[in-house]
């Protein structure tokens, strides 16, 4: 599966080591920015106070969040 992660903090980057020893192939994007466009799925993995407004360009079917602390 091809994989985004926005996001290489703590989490982001957890994930994405996780996803791709498990053999999926994951891009990183970080503060950089980068592109998502050919993902199956992204996981956008920030602060939620960095995020004022998330574009979806393409088919978005499901968008779960979660608040820890």
């Amino acid at each position: 599966m091809r994989i985004t992660v926005v996001g290489r903090g703590h989490v982001g980057g957890g994930l994405a080591r996780m996803w791709q020893k498990a053999g999926h192939q994951v891009t990183a994007i970080g503060r950089e920015g980068g592109d998502a466009s050919d993902a199956e799925v992204a996981v956008v993995s920030v602060p939620g106070p960095v995020i004022t407004r998330v574009p979806c360009a393409g088919p978005c079917r499901a968008v779960t969040t979660a608040k820890c602390r």
